[in-house]
């Protein structure tokens, strides 16, 4: 995956160190979690990642941007739609770095992403040029001072010269069609900023305060208040109600009024239906395959819904191990070698997967990856190169005994660890085989809130439990599910704190008591799923809902 918009401590790391997140530009992103430090920080980078793709998704010139890479990655006229994608990303890097960073230190608390960003010169500026956008004390609350600050930030990136762009279309579209271009996020930044000395904010708030005085000295004027009130009250909803219908739109129209008589017009803030419509029409006209599969967002939405797409959001747990395959013997010293010590005594690990899941995992040998079977049944260990004390990944293959025979080989005493993934059981075959044994862990690694509906739609009994994964520096969650008409599997779903806690607010508004949350779905099988878990988090490379990385858009 390409990095266009990339997040590290400070300026030289992105060459010294490793980045913390990165975000393509087009619909996915990077989390690097052997990077951070702590919880706090992946919440923060969470969050930063993830409104890069937000604010991408939902204005013109972002959309534009977004759609030449897209249609490039396809081989469409690949050349001279990256140029344009380059540069419409160095004319709207300065927006977009201080939009993402405002607003996850909105979430976070300003006060805290400060202390965050103490030794972060680079992001630390984005945030103090974020803030200065708005005279703080022409705000009567820090609540409009960051919806103005949004706002700001969402005109520069709505100039009505994307529909420009648009109208010559992508058959045509290269970089040249810039050179003369004006209207840019970065020109209109530059053109606010001047007027701002005559743009009286405070006069626009007075007249919202004095038409909304309760929502003037109302809860959560503190932005880093914890814990947040139930997003179900009627005082949450009011507040919800007021911001998107009220003060939102209103600061939205001051700016653009200002930007408009400085003759940078700007797409209208009620027009997002249309800019989506014609952007997929305008990909349509070249690729009608890719505008299928687009889910462009048409309408405004809170931070709490699924407008943020994190199941976009990749989570990298270290570099690909590379891996060493040969075969299972089932001598005492391949058993010896191949169990994984426990607080309850050995266990295996034992992998059926298909071999592009497990390359997306592993770095395999040119030989060993040219003559992988299809599907992979293999007993997994992470040992130790003893030429390079570097770790690796060994797969012990296997023949054609299913998991019930080799577990019967193994013994009780050895209990073996089944694990697939979700995208590997497209293999009927495959999905047949496992069957014989139970239970077996499917890391969900395809669109979590897609399938769910697939299976309710089918009137399944989906049962889902939800944990916090003890003993990682960062914070993972753990969704598990289980379907009452298919008992053998127990697929399961780990990602970052927020982008799970959206996944669970978005299942449970889209379906409601059709979704039974049932805690025994972990605790039938608390042992397995915990091995299971930790052995995942020891030997994989990515956890994503992507599958082979196909295309992150497909469904």
């Amino acid at each position: 995956m390409a990095t266009s918009f990339a997040c590290a401590r400070d300026l030289a790391s992105a060459i010294d160190t490793r980045l913390l997140g990165s975000y393509d530009g087009a619909g996915a992103w990077r989390i690097f979690l052997s990077e951070l430090g702590n919880a706090e920080e992946q919440l923060y980078v969470e969050m930063h990642e993830g409104m890069h793709h937000e604010l991408q998704a939902s204005t013109g010139w972002g959309l534009v941007s977004a759609m030449a890479s897209e249609l490039a990655n396809c081989g469409f006229r690949a050349t001279p739609l990256r140029a344009l994608f380059a540069r419409m990303v160095e004319t709207s890097r300065g927006a977009h770095e201080m939009f993402a960073t405002a607003i996850s230190s909105f979430v976070v608390g300003e006060h805290r992403a400060r202390e965050l960003l103490a030794d972060n010169t680079v992001y630390w500026d984005y945030l103090r040029q974020a803030g200065g956008l708005v005279p703080l004390d022409q705000a009567p609350t820090s609540r409009f001072h960051q919806a103005a600050v949004t706002a700001v930030l969402r005109v520069a990136m709505s100039p009505a010269s994307a529909l420009r762009l648009l109208d010559i279309g992508f058959s045509r579209l290269d970089a040249r069609d810039l050179d003369e271009e004006q209207n840019t996020p970065e020109s209109r930044i530059q053109a606010y900023r001047g007027a701002l000395s005559t743009l009286r904010w405070d006069s626009l708030f007075d007249e919202i305060a004095s038409a909304h005085p309760g929502q003037v000295d109302g809860p959560w004027d503190d932005a880093s208040m914890d814990p947040m009130p139930d997003e179900d009250s009627d005082a949450f909803q009011s507040r919800r109600a007021f911001e998107e219908e009220v003060l939102l739109p209103a600061c939205y129209r001051h700016v653009e009024q200002t930007l408009n008589a400085a003759g940078l017009p700007t797409i209208p803030f009620g027009d997002q239906a249309n800019l989506a419509n014609t952007v997929k029409d305008a990909v349509a006209s070249v690729k009608p395959e890719l505008a299928a599969r687009l889910r462009l967002v048409t309408e405004r939405r809170p931070v709490s819904d699924d407008g943020l797409e994190y199941d976009r959001q990749q989570l990298v747990l270290r570099d690909r191990l590379p891996a060493i395959v040969r075969s299972y013997t089932g001598s005492p010293a391949d058993r010896d070698f191949l169990a994984w010590d426990g607080r309850s005594g050995p266990t295996m690990l034992g992998v059926w997967i298909s071999s592009q899941a497990a390359r997306k995992q592993w770095a395999f040998e040119r030989d060993d990856a040219a003559a992988l079977p299809n599907p992979i049944r293999a007993l997994v260990q992470v040992g130790t190169d003893r030429a390079t004390a570097s770790d690796l990944v060994v797969l012990a293959t296997l023949g054609p005994e299913g998991p019930r025979q080799i577990q019967d080989s193994l013994g009780e005493s050895t209990p073996l660890v089944v694990v697939t993934t979700h995208s590997s059981l497209v293999d009927t075959a495959l999905a047949s085989e496992l069957r014989s044994v139970e239970p077996v862990f499917t890391l969900m690694d395809l669109p979590v809130a897609h399938h769910v509906a697939l299976w309710i739609a089918q009137g399944l009994d989906v049962r889902m439990a939800a944990s916090t994964l003890e003993g990682t520096a960062t914070e993972l969650w753990l969704l598990a599910f289980t379907i009452a008409e298919a008992p053998a599997f127990i697929f399961l779903s780990i990602g970052g704190a927020v982008g799970v806690s959206m996944l669970i607010e978005r299942l449970r508004r889209a379906h409601g008591e059709a979704l039974n949350i049932d805690p025994a779905v972990l605790q039938a099988h608390a042992a397995g799923i915990n091995l299971a878990v930790a052995k995942i988090l020891a030997a994989w490379h990515v956890l994503d809902q992507d599958g082979t990385e196909k295309h992150l858009g497909e469904p």
